[in-house]
């Protein structure tokens, strides 16, 4: 598991990075990590920026597999061989997402996004996230986004 400020600077480097490649245009290059605020009825989520068609909030979360990533992280230390083995968390963490609310008033957007911590193809993850996001809906979020190998919006409700 990485610590807050560890898993700060991964999140905002690979929203970076997910701007870059998704179909969104910063307004003044605006973006700012939220640091977690301790006060429970505070939500605010993870990033907040400034689009060409208005400023919003992402909250982010990693499609990833902790047992694989404790093997990969036991292969590099001792050099041996391990065995891969585990779920994906992907669909639980979605879900438990989609159950949140924020204490914002701008539009909040969700985005799920690999970082070499699961052993599962961005497609079959893509599959098994559409479903959920289609029976239950973006709770507060306006879009939800996938970012792996490419950016694909997966649900959004200005369609």
């Amino acid at each position: 598991m990485r610590s807050e400020v560890e898993k700060g600077v991964v999140e905002l480097a690979m929203f970076k990075e997910f701007v870059k490649n998704a179909p969104l245009e910063l307004r003044n290059n605006v973006v700012v990590k939220n640091d977690p605020i301790p006060d429970p009825d505070q939500r605010i989520p993870d990033i907040y920026c400034e689009l060409i068609e208005g400023p919003v909030y992402f909250e982010l979360t990693e499609a990833c597999c902790e047992n694989s990533v404790k093997a990969i992280k036991k292969a590099n230390k001792t050099g041996e061989t391990q065995t891969f083995w585990g779920n994906d968390v992907s669909e639980d963490t979605v879900r438990k997402k989609l159950n949140k609310s924020y204490t914002v008033s701008e539009p909040i957007e969700l985005l799920i996004y690999t970082n070499g911590r699961t052993i599962l193809p961005d497609d079959v993850i893509i599959n098994r996230l559409q479903p959920i996001l289609e029976s239950r809906g973006l709770g507060c979020f306006r879009r939800a986004w996938f970012f792996g190998k490419k950016v694909k919006m997966l649900a959004s409700t200005t369609d």
